[in-house]
């Protein structure tokens, strides 16, 4: 079991009422991802400690499962509701969608719409990928509504 720690490169603040800001984080690929790991996002690092609405997000970069029969997926939420932000989605482009081969989802789960709880955000491989990716970014980015 491996924790990976995602890093941060802009921070969601929150500001005045109603105002919309995004955060963004990546994560250089080392290994293979597989159901016992986990890539973590600080919250206080890409969002803070307020409670601000979740507007939504995006999930990108490079395919995770790079077999011609590609068989992981994976998950974005929290230690509370590991689906939340991300339900189950493949990690390959040939199961979902493609940008010049990379992933491509936008956040879908039931935090959406819904004020943030101060937990860190956590990716988790749901099935093993059949060939995973061992180098290339990932990224995550969130949009949060100062309330």
């Amino acid at each position: 079991m491996a924790t990976y720690t995602a890093t941060v490169v802009k921070k969601a603040t929150t500001g005045k009422k109603g105002e919309a800001t995004k955060g963004l984080a990546y994560l250089d690929l080392s290994a293979a991802l597989t159901t016992s790991d986990t890539v973590v996002i600080s919250h206080r690092d890409l969002i803070g400690d307020g409670k601000p609405t979740i507007l939504g997000g995006k999930f990108w970069g490079v395919e995770v499962d790079t077999n011609a029969t590609p068989t992981g997926t994976f998950k974005i939420g929290t230690a509370t509701d590991d689906d939340g932000l991300l339900t189950t989605k493949g990690a390959a482009v040939g199961l979902q969608n493609s940008l010049g081969g990379q992933l491509s989802y936008f956040f879908d789960g039931a935090l959406l719409g819904t004020e943030w709880t101060p937990e860190n955000i956590i990716l988790t491989p749901a099935a093993n990928s059949a060939t995973g990716a061992t180098s290339g970014r990932i990224w995550f980015e969130i949009e949060i509504l100062t309330v």
